[in-house]
């Protein structure tokens, strides 16, 4: 939005016509700062409702998840190796194990085979990570 809009009516839209015509009879230091202070309204205005239409119930946006999820997979050379990643799931599929899925799935994208085993931070195989980390260095 501009303080000011050109001659023409092309490209103009109902925001800059509103500042335009509130600016236009005032003196240029007093219709920047009226024209700053509607921008910044329309602004305030657009944010509250984008925020206001991603937190309605049912909207999905405001019900993905994303969960770190770690697979314990083979690379190129045959080697056991980690891949971690964050699958973008509803609480639906978390619960259903899709997010599982989705993460052997993004590993096998990336280069690595089966056999493949998924975990995230609320399975045992995470829990029990730094006690095999402590005792593989022993």
């Amino acid at each position: 939005m501009k303080p000011y809009a050109p001659g023409t009516s092309k490209g103009r839209t109902v925001a800059v016509e509103d500042v335009h015509h509130r600016t236009a009879d005032q003196p240029r230091e007093a219709a920047n700062a009226a024209a700053k202070a509607l921008r910044h309204s329309a602004r305030q205005d657009g944010q509250k409702q984008v925020e206001t239409e991603l937190t309605q119930e049912g909207n999905t946006m405001s019900q993905l998840h994303y969960p770190k999820v770690v697979v314990l997979c083979t690379n190129a050379n045959g080697e056991p190796e980690f891949h971690s990643c964050t699958p973008e799931v509803t609480q639906q599929q978390i619960d259903d194990g899709v997010h599982y899925d989705l993460a052997k799935e993004n590993a096998g994208y990336n280069g690595y085979s089966e056999p493949m085993m998924a975990f995230d931070a609320k399975d045992q195989a995470a829990k029990d990570l730094s006690q095999i980390l402590g005792w593989l260095d022993k």
